[in-house]
């Protein structure tokens, strides 16, 4: 059986979500802020899926129960399909970095359930910019017991027009899915 990648990206969460539910999380209080990094798979929508680095900045309102959070994501949207079928480059290159500006409620900052963002992003595509909205969701767990460091995960999903070779233009659905460490301050 051949599992997409939006589909393996998506169970893989899920099970992370399964086994992660039962441990104790602390909610943020007494903290205003956190800075995280993220590394994982990063699927473009016809281009495959590549490494992924993502660095973040959160600012807590309501003792953790909604934030705002500044992100600036690198990777590449090198294919190796594209590479298979043709010798051409749809970009002027294989970069990509995401700067996000996004709002997010966790409602339940000392339980299982994720919270939920959205926002906008800047999406610079092997030299091509694009505006994207942004919806998503993640959740924060204790590290060691530690009430300064969280492990966190995330999941979000890119919506923006695209247009390849001056064709039609579509709307496109990329996937981040990253996993790192936060640090509360």
């Amino acid at each position: 059986m051949h599992l997409n990648t939006h589909t393996r990206l998506l169970l893989l969460i899920l099970l992370f979500q399964l086994c992660c539910s039962g441990s104790v999380v602390f909610g943020q209080t007494g903290y205003k802020n956190g800075l995280s990094l993220g590394i994982g798979p990063y699927a473009a929508e016809g281009l495959g899926t590549n490494f992924y680095t993502e660095l973040r900045y959160n600012h807590f309102l309501s003792q953790g129960k909604y934030f705002f959070e500044g992100a600036v994501g690198i990777g590449s949207i090198e294919s190796a399909l594209l590479k298979a079928i043709s010798s051409s480059q749809l970009f002027g290159g294989n970069s990509l970095t995401v700067y996000q500006f996004l709002f997010g409620y966790d409602p339940e900052y000392r339980g299982s359930i994720p919270y939920l963002i959205g926002g906008f992003a800047g999406l610079n595509q092997g030299g091509e910019s694009r505006f994207a909205f942004i919806l998503g969701f993640g959740k924060r767990f204790s590290l060691w017991g530690s009430t300064d460091f969280r492990l966190r995960y995330d999941i979000r999903t890119q919506i923006f027009k695209q247009e390849l070779n001056n064709e039609d233009s579509f709307t496109s659905l990329n996937i981040a899915l990253t996993i790192g460490c936060e640090y509360l301050f």
